[in-house]
């Protein structure tokens, strides 16, 4: 989770997400993929969970 939390604030510090895009707000993705044996509803839920935390501690609106 830190290493999101840093890669966040290099967005928000960098003025990424404050651009000018052709969309009506920035994109950002991740890829999620679970293993074999993972329940992918678990594994979202868990991504979820983990880049709100991390928003919120890297001080996102």
């Amino acid at each position: 989770m830190e290493e999101l939390r840093v890669f966040l604030e290099a967005l928000i510090y960098s003025g990424y997400l404050k651009r000018e895009v052709p969309t009506q707000l920035p994109l950002l993705t991740f890829e999620v993929k679970p293993q074999p044996d993972e329940d992918w509803q678990e594994i979202i839920a868990g991504t979820k969970r983990v880049f709100q935390e991390a928003w919120a501690k890297a001080g996102g609106e």
